[in-house]
């Protein structure tokens, strides 16, 4: 060391100010340059080894890590080399670094940040449930869809190295996989990445798809007229179907007239004039059935009518009937074509549900022709053959009744060209006398007010010039109808869910029937349909639907009484849909779906359970939310709701799958500690829980630990810096993971160490000088409470072993070597620990 003369003692004082000392060369930290080259190698999921190139002059360097912008939240370390590896990061997050080297209690500017992204950990549970021919559900944890651009890979083939077919990417923990060939196994891996980096492959899962089943019906099914027995159904073709099956039958279901197998899409049957038939049809696949198509219904055409007669001719009228045909059960009628040609068409068309008519205003003394055809809804016979009659010659004759009723009569005649008037007697006695009227113009004339189930007597005479009357025609009788009886017994043989079967007693020679259905409260406002048999199949209903129906028997003279309207319930044959789950927690979540339309009184039947397990079923349940409650945390669930009327159950839903998050924290993190206790920092530790995903920890100079923030940790320890010397500081800790957080902990007390020396003791000096012996003197200082003292023959005065202490100087080192030269200094000590040391005085010791 260069000695100094007494004229440049100020100067090195200056020196020292500045923060350069003689004869240990300090130089200032805005000195220091930033640390270049900053690399990382070896980044795993947890941790990364940091490299940089060396300062000159530096002592030490501080490093700063955090995932903010500015690098700071996670903390900083003092390192005296340039090389280090940084441990218990968070796997898959993204950091930032930055480093400044340090030259005594001053440090430099901060290198640019380095940001560096942590791998992301291997996928060990993806699994395959739902498994079908075509398509399979994959799912799996969902650890990453909260972390922003973190996303899933899988890989599916049918090589063990899963990429024959291909990759799908999904942000969500589960997939399903399509167009998978039957009866085919595949092997599938799932990664985790970002635009950053990619996790590591799982290890492959692999599935095997089922046999093919056909999952679409035939469409397009359609009948063409084929005549009254004839009838072709067609269908579209089923790409993959190798034949198909057609059923059929008179009943709403299409069952009871058998299957017809058959390998083209079209089917000629031969079946009975006027008749209602059902069809449906299913295609076959690989010998497995698909499912049915639609049930259609057609209408057969009616046979032509045969047995056509005449009889009662007289001068303007005749009475023609034919053959009562087959198929009475469904409604038919029959077209009357009749005029003076030889087609029997000149004089227009008529309409009867008879299988007879009376054809009047004729004229007398004419032949006429005639010919009929049956027609139904779906079309019409071919017309028979024509037949032909002749009128008698003109006079008062054919009197007849032309419509009959329950209370009222028609009565026509044919017309005598010289009477002014005409005039009728009627009566239930033989001679036709009990009433008379008269003035009539002309026919037809219509009696009223007469008594159903009566038979009646009546007659006509013309009124002449001067109201003279002609003779009285024969007397003809006639009895009014019945009324029907009131329907008393009606009952529903079966309901489903755009159908109904419903049947009655059949009264004693009805053999018409009308049938009125609303799903409105008041029946008399619709159309009834007409029946022939006592049961109908009312169809194109609205499923979950209320409805009201009554029946009433019908003769030629009219209608009787309705039955007592009977409700029912369409079933419900559609499932609730958009099933949609909120509010999950590790007990309890909240159920919401799409009710089913309809006029019915609709309840839902629930069914919850684990994956894999029994269910638990919640029925009768009238609200479309439902809290869904003694749930068990961390555990995959499945959910699905039906509906459900007075008359049955409907189909399930598609299901719901969710997983309840983890439950709270249910203690506190335990030996909450604090070690390496300084003026201005301390080290927190405390015992790891299991099952949270970080820590809490609350830092205050208040009781309650709150007034200096928050620091929000995934380890179990924590340095606290920029402490106040010599002030108490309280600190607590509490777990938390994605569902809340844990109770705190015990408070703890830290308190800092006061300010260590600031200054080295000044005034140095070897006092006495031995062989053996040295003495060094300095001026005590009013910071220190002790003092260290060292001693060594290298250049810093330290390889003689550790610090002596010293209450106070002078100190004296023994066992000294006589001729050898020794370096010595001394240090102030307080309850915060070591000042800086003296400057180094150099001694030697004399010979022997």
């Amino acid at each position: 060391m260069r000695q100094l003369s007494h004229k440049n003692i100020s100067a090195a004082i200056l020196f020292l100010l500045a923060g350069i000392t003689l004869g240990s060369i300090n130089l200032s930290a805005s000195s220091l340059s930033s640390p270049l080259n900053l690399f990382l190698v070896n980044v795993t999921q947890n941790s990364v080894q940091v490299n940089w190139e060396s300062i000159a002059n530096a002592t030490r360097y501080e490093l700063s890590l955090g995932t903010d912008s500015k690098a700071s939240n996670r903390g900083r370390r003092f390192l005296s080399r340039t090389s280090t590896t940084l441990t218990k990061l968070l796997p898959n997050t993204c950091y930032r670094i930055k480093i400044r080297a340090v030259v005594g209690g001053q440090a430099g500017n901060w290198s640019p940040l380095k940001e560096f992204h942590t791998q992301i950990p291997v996928m060990t549970d993806l699994a395959a449930d739902n498994i079908r021919d075509t398509t399979v559900h994959l799912f799996w944890s969902d650890r990453y869809s909260d972390l922003p651009d973190t996303y899933y890979e899988v890989s599916y083939g049918t090589h063990l190295d899963s990429s024959s077919v291909g990759m799908r990417s999904t942000d969500k923990n589960f997939m399903t996989l399509n167009n998978l060939i039957p009866e085919t196994t595949y092997y599938v891996k799932l990664r985790a990445r970002n635009p950053r980096v990619s996790g590591p492959w799982s290890s492959p899962i692999s599935f095997t798809a089922l046999p093919y089943k056909p999952g679409i019906a035939p469409q397009g099914l359609t009948s063409s007229d084929g005549g009254p027995t004839g009838i072709l159904i067609r269908w579209q073709k089923v790409g993959s179907a190798s034949s198909y099956d057609l059923s059929h039958g008179t009943d709403p279901l299409a069952e009871n007239m058998g299957i017809i197998p058959t390998e083209e899409k079209t089917l000629t049957f031969k079946l009975s004039p006027n008749s209602r038939y059902f069809f449906k049809v299913r295609s076959i696949t690989k010998g497995m059935p698909g499912p049915w198509s639609d049930i259609q219904s057609l209408l057969t055409l009616p046979a032509k009518p045969r047995g056509l007669n005449v009889s009662a001719q007289t001068a303007d009228q005749a009475v023609i009937s034919w053959q009562s045909l087959p198929g009475s059960r469904i409604s038919r009628f029959y077209h009357i074509n009749w005029g003076t040609d030889s087609q029997g068409t000149s004089l227009g068309l008529t309409v009867t549900a008879n299988a007879s008519y009376t054809l009047s205003r004729l004229k007398p003394n004419q032949r006429y022709y005639v010919r009929i055809r049956t027609v139904n809804r779906s079309g019409s016979s071919p017309w028979c053959k024509v037949l032909s009659f002749s009128t008698l010659p003109a006079g008062l004759s054919g009197v007849k009744i032309s419509k009959l009723k329950q209370n009222w009569a028609e009565v026509k005649w044919a017309i005598l060209p010289t009477a002014q008037a005409y005039e009728i007697s009627y009566g239930s006695d033989i001679e036709a006398r009990t009433h008379r009227l008269d003035e009539f113009s002309r026919p037809p004339v219509q009696i009223q007010d007469l008594i159903p189930d009566v038979t009646y007597y009546l007659k006509v005479r013309p009124l002449m010039q001067n109201r003279q009357p002609g003779a009285w025609s024969n007397i003809i009788n006639f009895t009014t109808f019945s009324i029907p009886p009131k329907l008393e017994t009606i009952s529903l043989a079966k309901i489903g869910g755009t159908y109904v079967h419903l049947t009655w007693t059949p009264a004693e020679e009805i053999n018409t029937y009308e049938v009125l259905l609303s799903a409105a409260e008041t029946l008399d406002q619709n159309r009834p349909q007409v029946c022939n048999h006592p049961d109908i199949n009312l169809m194109s209903l609205k499923k979950n639907s209320n409805y009201s129906v009554k029946v009433r028997a019908v003769n030629l003279g009219g209608p009787g009484s309705w039955s007592l309207p009977l409700s029912f319930t369409t079933r419900p044959e559609i499932a609730p849909s958009h099933l949609k789950l909120s509010n999950v927690s590790p007990h309890e979540a909240m159920l919401t779906w799409e009710g089913i339309s309809g006029t019915a009184h609709t309840t839902y039947q629930i069914r919850v359970g684990p994956a894999k397990k029994s269910w638990r079923v919640i029925s009768n349940y009238a609200a479309q939310t439902l809290n869904l409650s003694r749930l068990q945390p961390e555990t995959n669930y499945r959910v699905q709701v039906r509906a459900q009327n007075n008359t049955g159950l409907g189909p399930w839903s598609s299901g719901v799958t969710f997983q309840t998050p983890p439950a709270l924290p249910d203690r506190a993190p335990q030996n909450l500690a604090v070690k390496n206790i300084t003026d201005i920092s301390a080290s927190l530790h405390w015992q790891a829980l299991k099952k949270v995903e970080g820590y809490h920890l609350n830092i205050g100079t208040n009781t309650d630990a709150s007034n200096l923030g928050q620091k929000i940790l995934n380890l179990t320890s924590y340095d606290l810096k920029s402490l106040i010397p010599n002030t108490t500081y309280f600190v607590k800790v509490r777990a938390y993971n994605v569902t809340g957080e844990g109770p705190w902990s015990d408070i703890l007390l830290v308190t800092s160490r006061p300010t260590p020396p600031l200054t080295a003791p000044t005034k140095i000096k070897i006092s006495e000088v031995t062989m053996n012996f040295i003495t060094l003197t300095w001026k005590a200082s009013t910071e220190a409470i002790s003092y260290e003292v060292s001693m060594g023959t290298d250049a810093q005065g330290t390889n003689w072993g550790l610090p002596q202490a010293s209450n106070s100087p002078p100190y004296i080192f023994s066992n000294c070597k006589p001729a050898t030269r020794y370096s010595v200094k001394v240090r102030s000590i307080n309850r915060g620990g070591a000042g800086p040391w003296s400057r180094i005085i150099k001694v030697t010791t004399p010979k022997q």
